[in-house]
């Protein structure tokens, strides 16, 4: 009857999957007391050095395989099962990707023989392309991204962005501004005629001046549009991955299927599940989801901004060295 539970298997998984000796986990599962409370879990499976090759879901709508390596350890080759329409009710293979790297390790391109809509967007499009979708300046951040309509990327000289810019259109860009250590103090998106302050006061969170939320150790507090506030609570788990969001709205101190606001899985890399407990009530105020780190939507970026560096979770990698 928990509203969520969570256990991590070493040498003694479930359902066939192989027990592991050396530390490394082999197997996670997880129930929600949700409109789909079954049993789900996965599977892990690593290479010699102990890198992740394949992670199996028990339902096979999820899975993580052919991930494959170079002799640098840069990933080679990523297979994804996932949803293929945006109802999230039909599943098959949502990416096959290949990538291509120069000589110094920098990667020039992913191709995509799978679905192009979900998952990794490929701006080939299922038409191959001889061009490179990546670029990066002299300090090796990336500076182009064609896959998601990025013309430039500015750094400071902390090489962290200072400004996005989509397909070469000053009113489509994200601009950041930062304290002198690195702490991001300000995030202006521009879409066209809307414009977008988000300003970062430590825990306090505002949007167009106005508070957002609050951030605690267990959540969040947000404005709830009465005149008062109301407490949102967080379980993570041991990643610090954000699973579960609920409120206790009605205060009888029981919080039922009903109270929960989102419920979030992950595949490896971060990149979230999509087809069951996907119901979202309430502000959503999960920035901080995979590992702890903020999120970033807008504009389609879907990236995991950590403190010094930017990662794609459709692909696994980050922007800077």
């Amino acid at each position: 009857n928990d509203l969520f539970s969570f256990d991590i298997r070493y040498n003694d998984p479930t359902a066939g999957a192989t027990a592991l000796f050396n530390g490394n986990i082999s197997q996670t599962r997880w129930r929600t007391n949700n409109t789909d409370n079954s049993l789900k879990h996965y599977s892990y499976s690593y290479d010699a050095l102990n890198r992740i090759t394949q992670a199996t879901d028990n339902t096979g709508n999820y899975n993580l395989n052919a991930v494959s390596y170079d002799k640098n350890g840069n990933i080679l080759s990523l297979g994804r099962n996932g949803h293929l329409n945006e109802a999230a009710d039909t599943f098959g293979v949502m990416d096959s990707l290949v990538y291509s790297y120069d000589s110094g390790n920098k990667l020039l391109k992913v191709e995509d023989a799978a679905d192009e809509i979900f998952g990794f967007q490929d701006d080939a499009v299922a038409v191959p392309d001889d061009s490179d979708d990546y670029s990066y300046d002299a300090n090796g951040n990336m500076t182009s991204d064609t896959n998601k309509g990025i013309t430039g990327i500015t750094y400071n000289h902390l090489n962290l962005p200072t400004e996005i810019v989509f397909n070469n259109d000053p009113n489509r860009k994200i601009s950041y501004i930062y304290s002198a250590d690195g702490v991001k103090q300000r995030k202006v998106v521009t879409d066209n005629a809307t414009i977008t302050t988000t300003d970062y006061a430590g825990a306090y969170i505002y949007e167009n001046s106005s508070l957002k939320f609050i951030s605690q150790a267990e959540g969040y507090i947000e404005p709830d549009g009465a005149g008062g506030y109301a407490y949102v609570y967080q379980y993570k788990d041991m990643w610090g991955n954000i699973r579960l969001t609920y409120s206790d709205d009605n205060g009888d101190g029981i919080v039922d299927t009903s109270e929960i606001r989102r419920e979030q899985n992950y595949y490896p890399y971060g990149l979230e599940h999509r087809g069951y407990n996907g119901s979202t009530s309430g502000v959503k105020n999960n920035l901080k989801t995979y590992q702890g780190q903020e999120f970033t939507e807008d504009l389609e970026l879907n990236t995991h901004e950590w403190k010094y560096r930017i990662s794609d979770p459709t692909i696994g990698r980050f922007w800077q060295i």
